[in-house]
């Protein structure tokens, strides 16, 4: 998906990611959001887990991961509200 950097999604979920793990990092994964985008609405994928793991017989993603990524979420989702976007 080819969404602009200065779109607020990617600054709230920048941000969030920094003050989570002081990393951003993309990845060039298909989904069906490409059509959001695709139909102007700026869209990222974000989710726990390891891709090595994921849609495999055997899938799963720890619990740990899981907290961290909802407070992630919630940080993302309080920025995103609030235009606060990057820190």
């Amino acid at each position: 998906m080819d969404v602009p950097r200065e779109a607020a999604i990617i600054a709230a979920a920048s941000a969030a990611c920094r003050r989570a793990s002081g990393r951003v990092m993309g990845v060039s994964f298909g989904s069906d959001a490409s059509a959001m985008t695709r139909a102007g609405i700026p869209t990222i994928i974000f989710g726990p887990g390891s891709i090595d793991q994921a849609h495999t017989a055997d899938e799963f993603v720890a619990v740990a991961e899981v907290a961290r990524a909802a407070r992630m979420l919630a940080d993302m989702a309080r920025r995103f509200a609030s235009g606060e976007g990057a820190e």
